[in-house]
């Protein structure tokens, strides 16, 4: 921004965008797993799968190639699309298995766009399909989009709140 406005850029500011690509590669990726983990704080570390979480990181270059292969080829996808995050929550777990978190397990538009314009820029032609494709169907199917798909039935559906 300084650049654009044409003033001097604060030299910290410089350093900064590597620092960040670094802590977030050191502390997050999971080598074992082949994809990035969901966060790491006071409560402890979460491994599960974030959808819009790794989508950045393969878009803005945090990711290596060899980095974005691996997310592409380990990412949880759905039969509806990649979900919000993964895997649900034992909280949201119901004999049904079939019930999800309204940010666990459930598949979104914007994610779904997200994720087809990562495979797209990182070769995944299949995901950019799965990706780009399901939403078109809803389209044409109901004449509309809602904001939440069921993962597994690619339904309309909230998913589930606190305090149930």
């Amino acid at each position: 921004m300084a650049t654009k406005l044409e003033v001097p850029v604060d030299p910290q500011w410089s350093a900064k965008p590597e620092r960040l690509k670094n802590a977030i590669n050191s502390l997050l990726w999971n080598q074992a797993e082949g994809y990035y983990g969901f966060v790491i704080g006071s409560f402890g570390t979460c491994d599960s799968q974030k959808g819009l979480g790794s989508f950045y990181a393969l878009l803005f270059g945090v990711a290596d190639a060899g980095r974005s292969e691996s997310v592409l080829a380990h990412h949880y996808v759905t039969p509806a699309g990649v979900p919000c995050r993964w895997p649900n929550l034992p909280r949201y777990e119901f004999p049904d298995r079939r019930s999800f978190g309204q940010h666990i397990g459930t598949v979104w538009l914007q994610i779904q766009a997200s994720w087809a314009e990562a495979a797209a820029r990182a070769g995944g032609a299949e995901m950019f399909g799965h990706e780009f494709f399901n939403p078109a169907a809803h389209a044409v199917w109901n004449k509309q989009f809602v904001e939440i798909y069921h993962p597994i039935t690619g339904m309309p559906y909230g998913g589930f709140q606190e305090n149930l």
